[in-house]
């Protein structure tokens, strides 16, 4: 298969040189920094204008041509016109470099220049739709959380972020995959202001440059790059109250000075949560109501250092630091109404517990890339380390006690402890190699992960005194090829093959089980673009991904929730495949169509078996599903007047579940649902300085494999304000006006029904403040110097 997949490549490879074109490259500055939004035009020998492009952020241009002879030009107010001739005829690179080009001032100065250059906010690139957050008036004021929100295809919603209704994508900064997850992602989202971001890249189906692993998208958050010789630093802090208070302070500094740029940021969460669940269980002879409330503890800190040295115009190296620490402490109650089948009050279970955990993150980076020649040849190197830790013992108490609340007998006296340790490494390589037909790129990483998980269960009542450790080890290997090739300037193709190689292995100490699995994959990828004219443009891929099972998914060992409910892990688990088909239009940079197809084998899902007789319920992951998922995306992006603009989001999807395991029992689905969302900024003043921010999101009830879900919706409805240039910024956000967000969802396992309604952490109704300041000196005396980032990636669990 991997010949015939070669072969492939080669003949594309040799029916592509016929239509070679040369990119001219090159950066724009001045004698004290970098000038972005520089004109640069290209011009024949007969003086027609053959091509044009803007000087990006960093004074960066690309503009490609056909073979012949050049006239450039380049022109910015204020600075003297800048003219070269070039000769492409006999040029064999596919990439001519101009270098550095310094313009000098104009002899006249001028006192007051505005230079405005338009970007639409929408623009579609062969593998990827980039979002212009600083051309979005919805986005300006708030954070890069805000920014996402805006983004079309992407949903923020309870603190998760999601991708054409996908969860588990994952987040980049300038192009190196951050590590972060959770509340640890969206308290660092939180830190970055939206005017810091030059543009979010959506990615549903990344690459073969980046690793296979989940089925979530990637989400580039491209930042302006900071002032040459300057410092910057912002302190935000934000009060949120929803049952319980929660108070956040976050800061982040920004310093680049001749060769260094160095960003810096550290954050600390500290409140409290309550989460507040309501369960039924519907046996045949019984009905089990379960209310549990669960208070939470929070003390949250996390830090990160980037660090980049340019060791001089064509190579730089750096590293990356990031840590965080929680020490959460939670105190239980839970409340069992056991009712007979006429729905008469039979007995009561109530139970308290105390819970103390402790998780540690340290991330490390090393990182060095190089221009190899004039050619546009590169090579970038990672090294990285992961070090994950935690712990977590829980005490419980349960007692029964009759109708009329008269103690019976005890239920449950123990204790359950966890300790987890998990170490990752990891180095990858990357070299870009342009030809005169196309752009090829190939790459290698390797990955080891050694994870030990050690479970404790005792129950002084039962007698019952076990403990199991589970050691997991796994080996990655991989290697990938791309190739991109610009026809001309209205088609665009990339091609990618991604192989890895998976060596796993699962160690349970006191049941005495091995588990060994070995399996090599290849992941294909594919783009094609379709540019007609400049309002319209089109974009087909597709991409094939794996989820692998977490650590924790695959250990044996069983522990105990309470007396009835325990939970287990399935050494035997697979990982399941995803294939992603789109289809994509965008027009005028402002609506957004996309058409998408998944198909998921081997469905990896988590299961609550409960037993009719002795009424326990044991909680595992299994293999049991294969889901066909397709549907229709909208977004719109419109401004009905000056001081209004609206971006709205409609998304159409259709789940049809086959249910591969039939020992579960579960029925077979097929549903349509919808979610749509609008999110609208009011200006009040005309420089922008305040504004009103009205969103309301609904979606609707679905059925996906085993779950039926109710509908669920919400109103928020925020104030923001800037003073003082913009240097302060304070808002207020009343979440969930009418209490409507926290959703039930229905199960049927065995024939046993089962519901679940929570809220409280997330859902509910609440409000929250924001005040942030920034400060800075945007003129150190030094020399004119850039910096920059390069991309790694890196998979944790």
């Amino acid at each position: 298969m991997i010949k015939n997949i070669l072969c492939l490549f080669t003949l594309l490879i040799i029916s592509s040189t016929a239509l070679a074109q040369v990119e001219i490259k090159g950066k724009v500055t001045s004698q004290k920094e970098i000038i972005a939004f520089a004109n640069v035009v290209v011009k024949d020998e007969a003086n027609k204008i053959v091509s044009g492009a803007i000087t990006e952020d960093d004074g960066s241009f690309t503009v490609s041509v056909e073979k012949g002879k050049y006239t450039i030009t380049i022109s910015y107010l204020g600075y003297q016109e800048w003219r070269k001739e070039i000769d492409l005829t006999e040029e064999l690179a596919t990439v001519f470099d101009v270098g550095t080009i310094v313009l000098e001032e104009a002899a006249t100065e001028l006192k007051s220049v505005t230079v405005v250059a338009e970007k639409p906010i929408f623009q579609r690139k062969t593998d990827r739709l980039v979002f212009n957050v600083e051309q979005s008036v919805a986005a300006q004021g708030g954070d890069a959380l805000d920014a996402l929100s805006v983004a079309p295809g992407v949903t923020v919603q309870d603190g998760v972020i999601s991708m054409l209704g996908k969860s588990g994508m994952r987040v980049m900064i300038d192009g190196r995959i951050s590590n972060l997850a959770g509340d640890e992602l969206l308290n660092f989202l939180n830190s970055i202001q939206a005017s810091d971001i030059k543009s979010v890249e959506i990615i549903t189906n990344p690459p073969a440059k980046y690793e296979a692993q989940g089925n979530g998208g990637l989400i580039n958050i491209i930042l302006k790059r900071a002032r040459e010789n300057s410092w910057n630093n912002s302190i935000s802090t934000s009060y949120r109250q929803m049952i319980l208070p929660m108070f956040t302070v976050g800061n982040n500094f920004k310093y680049r000075k001749n060769r260094v740029n160095i960003l810096a940021t550290a954050n600390a969460r500290l409140g409290d949560q309550r989460y507040i669940q309501e369960a039924e269980i519907f046996y045949d002879q019984s009905t089990w109501e379960t209310y549990t409330s669960q208070d939470r503890d929070i003390e949250d800190f996390s830090g990160r250092l980037i660090f980049d040295y340019e060791i001089n115009d064509k190579s730089k190296i750096g590293f990356q630091v990031s840590a965080s620490t929680s020490n959460p402490f939670w105190k239980d109650f839970a409340n069992t109404d056991i009712l007979n089948p006429s729905r008469q009050l039979d007995s009561i279970i109530k139970s308290n517990g105390t819970r103390d955990a402790g998780t540690n993150n340290l991330s490390l980076n090393a990182h060095y890339s190089a221009q190899l020649d004039t050619l546009g040849r590169n090579i970038s190197v990672d090294l990285d380390y992961f070090k994950f830790s935690a712990t977590d013992e829980r005490d419980i108490v349960a007692n029964i006690f009759d109708s009329n609340n008269q103690f019976q007998n005890p239920n449950f006296l123990g204790f359950n402890g966890t300790d987890r340790d998990v170490s990752n490494y990891s180095a990858r390589i990357d070299i870009e190699h342009p030809f005169k037909a196309f752009d090829f790129s190939y790459g290698a990483k390797i990955s080891y992960i050694d994870s030990d998980y050690e479970v404790t269960n005792i129950d002084e009542i039962f007698n019952i005194n076990q403990q199991d450790k589970f050691n997991y080890i796994e080996r990655i290997q991989a290697v990938y090829v791309n190739m991109f090739k610009k026809f001309n300037d209205k088609w665009s193709m990339q091609l990618g093959l991604r192989l890895e190689n998976t060596d796993t292995q699962g160690t349970s100490g006191s049941l005495n089980i091995t588990t060994d699995i070995d399996y090599t994959k290849l992941f294909p990828t594919v783009y094609l673009a379709y540019a007609p004219n400049e309002n319209n443009s089109y974009s087909f891929n597709y991409g094939r991904r794996i989820n692998r099972p977490y650590f924790a998914q695959l250990n044996p060992a069983e522990f105990f929730i309470n007396r009835f409910a325990s939970s287990t892990g399935n050494p035997f688990l697979q990982p399941s495949f995803n294939d992603n088909f789109e289809l994509s239009h965008l027009y005028k940079g402002k609506l957004s169509t996309t058409i998408f197809f998944e198909r998921e084998t081997d469905g990896i899902g988590t299961i609550a078996v409960a037993d009719n007789t002795t009424f326990n319920e044991l909680i595992s992951p299994f293999n049991y599903y294969t889901l066909y998922r397709y549907g229709l995306s909208e977004s719109y992006s419109f401004k009905p007047v000056s001081w209004w603009s609206s971006q709205n989001l409609l998304f159409l999807v259709n789940y049809d579940s086959r249910i591969t395991n039939a020992a579960l029992n579960i029925p077979e689905r097929r549903d349509f649902s919808y979610y749509l969302s609008t999110d609208n900024i009011i200006n009040l003043s005309e420089d922008r300085s305040k504004s009103l921010q009205i969103n309301y999101w609904y979606s609707a009830p679905f059925t996906r494999n085993q779950t039926e879900n109710e509908s669920n919706q919400a109103l928020n409805i925020g104030y923001r304000m800037s003073m003082f240039s913009k240097k302060v910024q304070f808002g207020i956000n009343f979440l969930d006006i009418f209490d409507t967000s926290p959703r039930k969802s229905i199960n049927t396992v065995n024939g046993i029904r089962s519901t679940h309604l929570g809220f409280g952490v997330f859902r509910g109704r609440g409000f929250r403040f924001s005040l942030s300041y920034n400060f800075g000196n945007n003129k150190i005396n030094v020399r004119n110097r850039k910096s920059g980032n390069d991309e790694e990636q890196r998979r944790t669990n």
